[in-house]
């Protein structure tokens, strides 16, 4: 979700801006209007800044979200881990398939021309001896024109018209979308918005986006709409109804599950020295079954009685395979 953080930052400068050169009073109602947020987006950047150190608090006397008196927002100067960690960043997604191939490079060229040479030397050993992989499975180097086109339609909020292949009906078929946003996650790149077939939300895969055109029809964006809260109760990219689900992990895959931070809203409780209870609440069902069953037999599903049910019969398919 490279661009709602790209929109995240630029709007925290902006608060900044604002509250620097401001005399008016802002409560967080009004600098969500301001900003056409919801209250809830504000609090969450808010929370941000303060562990960024930026010295946000809330006045109770004046009324009003104020910046310490002393604070002065200057360009940083970075440290040599700090530059380091921008240019592995960068460095990982160094591969034509990256959307933004051509644009990170100028980027990383630009950051490193602006730094000290002694920092520039230690760096260039470091990275030598690092690699960090993004994941990015999907090449989408073909599919450019389809990407600026979507990025387009949002910046203009104009409706796309898109000729599209549906790997669950295995047929294409013509749609016409709102585009709220772009999502970069689990290996493959995503176009979100208002599907007028379905008349709801929807997502669509970049590559299997078989022709696009961008129309002259607009649409409006919903105030409350948000990239970040649409995936919130995902476990990956699969959307549905929001259900609990409560697996019992053993041996092996119970010490593997409790090291990790899978989800936000995951409860890890300790049964034995080598039982959990894994509890989460999404809606990504399908998606939950195929990490479930990768642990095998060390993993048992408590919740919901349709996911055991699935499991249950998925086991016996592979059962009849090895009879």
């Amino acid at each position: 979700m490279a661009r709602e953080y790209d929109k995240r930052i630029f709007r925290i400068l902006s608060i900044i801006t604002l509250l620097e050169s401001s005399h008016r009073r802002w409560q967080a109602g009004d600098l969500a209007d301001h900003f056409g947020i919801s209250e809830r987006t504000f609090h969450r950047d808010r929370s941000i800044m303060e562990q960024a150190g930026i010295p946000l608090y809330y006045d109770q006397q004046k009324g009003s979200y104020c910046l310490t008196e002393n604070f002065n927002f200057n360009p940083p100067k970075l440290e040599e881990k700090e530059a380091l960690a921008l240019i592995l960043v960068a460095r990982s997604f160094d591969m034509v398939n990256f959307p933004y191939f051509r644009e990170l490079n100028r980027a990383l060229a630009k950051l490193i021309s602006a730094l000290p040479s002694y920092i520039e030397n230690v760096i260039n050993r470091l990275l030598d001896n690092i690699i960090l992989d993004p994941g990015m499975d999907v090449n989408l180097s073909s599919h450019l024109e389809t990407i600026r086109l979507i990025e387009s339609g949002i910046e203009q909020e104009k409706i796309v018209e898109i000729d599209y292949y549906s790997l669950s009906s295995d047929r294409q078929q013509k749609r016409k979308i709102a585009p709220y946003g772009l999502v970069y996650r689990e290996g493959a790149g995503y176009v979100v918005g208002l599907c007028y077939l379905r008349k709801e939300e929807r997502m669509f895969r970049i590559d299997r986006i078989r022709n696009i055109e961008l129309l002259g029809e607009n649409y409006v964006l919903p105030d409350d709409f948000s990239l970040e809260e649409y995936f919130a109760e995902s476990w990956g990219v699969e959307q549905g109804e929001k259900q609990q689900i409560e697996v019992v992990f053993s041996g092996f895959a119970a010490r593997f599950v409790s090291e990790g931070d899978w989800h936000d809203s995951q409860k890890v409780e300790k049964l034995s020295k080598e039982k959990i209870k894994f509890t989460v609440e999404t809606g990504s069902l399908q998606e939950m079954k195929r990490w479930i069953l990768s642990f095998g037999s060390e993993a048992e599903v408590r919740a919901p009685r349709k996911l055991k049910e699935e499991i249950k019969q998925e086991i016996n398919k592979m059962k009849k395979k090895y009879d």
